[in-house]
C-alpha cells in the first residue's frame, strides 16, 4: 500500500505521550467529585456538617411550629394539646428547642 492510502490511520498517541508533550504536568484530581462516600454538595469538614446540621433543625422547628400554629382545634385535640399549649409552642423563637 501506498503512504496516501494510509493517511488518517495513524495511531493516536497515549495519555502519557500527551502528558509528555505538555511538560508532563497532568492535572489535580478535584476533591468535590462524588464518591461512593460522598454525596454531592457534602461539606468535607466536620465542623461544616455541624453547622448545616442545627441550621436544618432550626429551619425544621420553624416549619413545624408554623404549621401548628394553624391548626384547627379539633385537630389539635386529636394531637393531645389544648390551644393554649398549641400557641405557647408556636410563639417560641426558632433558635429555642
Amino acid at each position: 500500500m501506498s503512504d496516501i492510502s494510509l493517511m488518517g490511520f495513524a495511531p493516536t498517541p497515549s495519555r502519557s505521550a500527551e502528558g509528555e508533550a505538555r511538560g508532563g504536568r497532568r492535572r489535580p484530581r478535584r476533591a468535590w467529585r462524588r464518591g461512593p462516600d460522598r454525596a454531592v454538595g457534602h461539606p468535607a469538614n466536620p465542623w461544616q456538617a455541624r453547622v448545616w446540621a442545627v441550621l436544618r433543625a432550626a429551619w425544621r422547628r420553624h416549619r413545624t411550629r408554623r404549621c401548628l400554629a394553624e391548626l384547627d382545634a379539633y385537630l389539635l385535640k386529636d394531637i393531645g394539646l389544648t390551644h393554649a399549649e398549641a400557641e405557647a409552642e408556636a410563639n417560641k423563637p426558632f433558635w429555642v428547642a
